[in-house]
Order: structure tokens, then C-alpha cells, then sequence
């Protein structure tokens, strides 16, 4: 049975009911139950680069399966061949969402749920998590395999001016002319084509709806960035735009993306669109996940991380695939400018450098405040614990488990009732606090981040004397207390 046809089958089992929410199961050691790439597969010595990518078990991610037409029948979609190895910076992209389904590691079970979604239930997507855990690369994997299936695809990214009519003029004029012309036309609309539309100034949800109600294929408009627009009202008119599209026509998707930790936080106080849409928070990647993206870029770049610095980079990212490929960038240029294609700690070390000196101000201020610039031992502690703390696949974590950990470090007990002023004291402030107390679904107290990217700062500040970074041949540099453990190795 091909891949494809594997995963019809496993998807027709498991999404059989309607379901307009998804929640992925908590990280869960050893975490490899939804990796795609094993990280224990060798690279056999004789195969070449492509057959070393072959050996990993590199896979095409899920593709749609319909045309664009509403009477399609299911179909196989043949995945590209991959290419040759590419350069360092071609691979790790902090900066740029990976746009080639070659390059695109994990989210299995979340791409085969935004299909799902679309194609069985006809529901709107609403994608949203952290910053930098992917979900614009997610957006971009979903775009192409929509349009490999033929559909429509018109994206736009938003900023903090944004307008609902700005918004609808600009898909209307990146969609086909004659696509929407003849769907205007079918409505029996006064204007007659989306530019008479477009210049008649009407651009409302409702005359969102009708310029659509009468497509023939299938249109996906994703609408990134949405946190950033700022006017309430924009949200109250996409919320109605939702509402009239659901009504009208089943051939138009809306994919919405954004950073929140809620679906409340991101569209604010406008629910009553739930029936009408999937909500799926974006999980972090699972270290395998992690550890595949590393081995992939090893290949294609032609580099070779020691293990030790592969399994450091995987414990310090966190899962965040923002952190794994600016410390793998960064780390693989200090190996290069050694003129060695192999990694090794001393790299990793001066990528955390590079990384703390180019890092956000507001989260050097917000660290320094927090513990008087490290001069309150406590507090940097209470920190460090926070950030090390074993975590569930959207970054909560509870109170004894961070206790735990810093235990493990410090080689010395921490009386709990203060660790738990500690963390309290970090969540009560309102306008600087760096955490917030949440409630499980399972109804007990975790904390997470407000800002996600403050975990991995601390990590970086503090991983050298925490012994979070072992030396090749297993010393420590700068650890304060020899009984604790690193992060590498047989702790991972």
C-alpha cells in the first residue's frame, strides 16, 4: 500500500465525525509517536546523498486529494524528486518560512487535519500558537499542495493597518479574472466582474459572499499575520464574513494564521463562528521531529553535527523550529569558518553568543529586572527552572516538575513553598510578568511564557554554567555544581 493510500485509509478511520476543534496528545517520553523521520536510522556509508535522505525516511507531507472541482474524484499525487544538497543557509532558514515540501519536516498530523477540514467537513481553518513554531511554513506546504491539486490559493499577509476591504480587494485581484467574473455573473449581481466590484466600493462580508456563491472550483484564501491587525472591527467583519460563506457556498476555504495561545486571543470576543470553523493550536515539534531536521540539513548542506551538539541544539530549542534552525545556522558558520564541515561544542557555543547579542531588548530587560541582573540568586533560579521545566507540546509546565529539574541542577533541595512564591511572583504582575497561570485540560495549575521566546533566552544565558552544553570529551565548562546533569546524551 503506497503512502497516499495509507493515509486515506487511516484518515477515513479517524475523522469519520465532524470535529471543528484539534488537540494534540501531551509530549509524552520517548517522544517519537508522531515523528516522521526516525533519528535512529543510520546513514549507511555507501549510499550517495539522495539514497542517505531515502534511508531517513523522507516523506512527502499529506496532499489534497480532490481537484478543484466539486465533483472530483480522489487522486494520487506523485511528490517531486529531491534535489541535490543544498547550501547552509538554503537549509536553515530562521528567517524565512520553508516554502518546498523537501524541506518540510513534521506536522503530519496537523496538515492531514487542516485537509481534513477543508475537503470532508467543509469548515473554515483557524491555525494559531507561539511565534516562530512554524505555522506561515505550515501555511506555505498547505498553499502548495492545495494548488498541486488544482485549487485557487490567494494569500495575504496583514499588518497592523490592515482593512477588511483592503483585505477582499487584495484577493480579488490576485484570483483569475475569469474565475470570478463568472461567479459574480451566476449571482445575478448589478456589477458584472470583480473590477466594476472592486470600484464600486462594496466590499462587505455579504458581498464577499456573493462574489464567491457561485464558484465552480475550489478557493482557498489564507490570511496570515492576523494578530497584527489591530481594529476590532475588521475581526467583527471577518467573523460575519465566515458566517455568510458558510452559508452560501461549501467551495471557498478561509485559512486563518496567528500567534495567540487561544482562539479567543487571536479573533478576540467574536466565538459565535465555532460551529464554522477547525481550531488547531500548533504543537511544538517532538525532538525526533527536531532530530530529523537536523540529520536533513546535514545532508543537503554537506556539514556534520557531533552528537553532542545535535542533541544540546534539540534540548535548547525547546521544540521551537525558530530556535533549531538559527542555532544550527549559526553554529554551522562558526564550523565553516574553521574551514570543518564538522559541528562541535566550541560552534554551538559561539552560536548561543551570536544568539544572546542579536536577541530582543525587551527580553534582556524583562530577564535583568527579574533577577536584578542575576545578582538575585533565587529568582535566577526560579527562572532557569521555569525555562528547563519538562513541558507539554504547547510549552505548560507544572510547578513540582520544574522543582524537580532545578533540583537535578543544583544537586541541592528547594523547599517547594518558595519555589511556588517563586513562580508566583513571575505571574502576578500584570504589565511585566514573564509567566501566566493556566488550567490543564485535565483541571490542574501550569504555567506557561507570555512570550515563548523568553524560555529560550534564559536556556541561552544560563546553559554554559548549568552544564547544559558538555565539552567532547564529557568535562564541563563553568558548571556550578558537578552532580548536574547536561541535557545530551542519555538524558534526551
Amino acid at each position: 500500500m503506497d503512502f497516499f493510500r495509507y493515509i486515506r485509509a487511516k484518515r477515513d478511520d479517524k475523522f469519520n465525525s465532524k470535529a471543528t476543534a484539534f488537540s494534540a496528545p501531551p509530549r509524552a517520553q520517548p517522544r517519537h509517536d508522531e515523528a516522521i523521520v526516525s533519528s535512529q536510522i543510520p546513514d549507511p556509508p555507501q549510499l550517495d546523498d539522495a539514497g542517505k535522505l531515502q534511508a531517513l525516511g523522507e516523506q512527502a507531507v499529506p496532499r489534497f486529494r480532490f481537484t478543484s472541482t466539486p465533483t472530483s474524484k480522489p487522486r494520487d499525487v506523485k511528490r517531486e524528486s529531491a534535489s541535490e544538497a543544498e547550501h547552509l543557509w538554503q537549509v536553515f532558514t530562521p528567517s524565512r518560512p520553508q516554502k518546498a515540501d523537501r524541506l518540510f519536516i513534521g506536522r503530519q498530523s496537523v496538515i492531514e487535519r487542516i485537509i481534513s477540514a477543508i475537503e470532508e467537513e467543509h469548515t473554515h481553518v483557524v491555525v494559531f500558537g507561539g511565534g516562530g513554531i512554524g505555522k506561515t511554513s505550515l501555511g506555505n506546504i498547505v498553499a502548495d499542495s492545495a494548488q498541486h491539486a488544482g485549487y485557487h490559493v490567494a494569500r495575504y499577509t496583514c499588518d497592523s493597518e490592515t482593512t477588511f476591504e483592503q483585505l477582499i480587494g487584495g484577493f480579488l485581484r490576485s484570483l483569475p479574472d475569469d474565475l470570478m467574473d463568472r461567479s459574480i455573473q451566476g449571482n445575478g449581481l448589478r456589477v458584472q466582474s470583480s473590477d466594476q466590484l472592486l470600484d464600486s466600493g462594496r466590499l462587505g462580508p455579504t458581498d464577499l459572499a456573493n462574489a464567491f456563491g457561485n464558484l465552480i472550483q475550489r478557493v482557498i484564501l489564507i490570511i496570515d499575520e492576523f494578530d497584527r491587525v489591530r481594529d476590532e472591527n475588521f475581526k467583527l467583519k471577518m467573523s460575519e464574513a465566515i458566517k455568510v460563506i458558510s452559508d452560501s457556498t461549501d467551495l471557498l476555504t478561509i485559512v486563518i494564521l496567528g500567534i495567540g495561545q487561544t482562539l479567543d486571543e487571536l479573533l478576540g470576543h467574536h466565538l459565535s463562528i465555532q460551529r464554522q470553523i477547525t481550531a488547531i493550536r500548533l504543537p511544538l515539534m517532538e525532538d525526533a521531529e527536531v532530530q530529523a531536521v537536523l540529520r536533513q540539513g546535514e545532508i543537503r548542506a554537506g556539514i556534520n553535527f557531533d552528537d553532542v551538539v545535535r542533541n544540546s541544539i534539540v534540548a535548547l530549542s525547546k521544540g521551537t523550529p525558530y530556535y533549531v534552525h538559527l542555532l544550527a545556522l549559526f553554529a554551522g558558520r562558526h564550523g565553516l569558518g574553521r574551514n570543518s564541515k564538522t559541528i562541535v561544542c566550541e560552534d554551538l557555543r559561539a552560536a548561543i553568543s551570536d544568539v544572546l547579542s542579536e536577541a530582543d531588548p525587551k527580553l534582556a530587560k524583562a530577564y535583568e529586572d527579574a533577577t536584578r541582573a542575576e545578582s538575585n540568586q533565587f529568582m535566577t533560579d526560579i527562572m532557569f527552572a521555569a525555562a528547563v521545566a519538562p513541558m507539554d507540546r504547547y510549552g505548560r509546565f507544572g510547578a513540582e516538575e520544574a522543582m524537580k529539574e532545578l533540583e537535578a541542577y543544583s544537586g541541592k533541595p528547594h523547599p517547594i513553598l518558595n519555589d511556588f512564591c517563586g513562580l508566583t511572583q513571575l505571574s502576578k504582575n500584570e504589565k511585566s510578568r514573564i509567566l501566566k497561570l493556566t488550567v490543564s485540560e485535565v483541571g490542574a495549575n501550569t504555567y506557561e511564557f507570555t512570550n515563548p521566546l523568553m524560555r529560550h533566552y534564559i536556556l541561552f544565558r544560563q546553559a554554559e554554567r548549568r552544564g547544559m552544553i558538555a565539552s567532547l570529551d564529557g568535562s564541563r565548562r563553568g558548571v556550578e555544581d558537578q552532580k548536574a546533569p547536561a541535557l545530551v546524551g542519555d538524558n534526551l
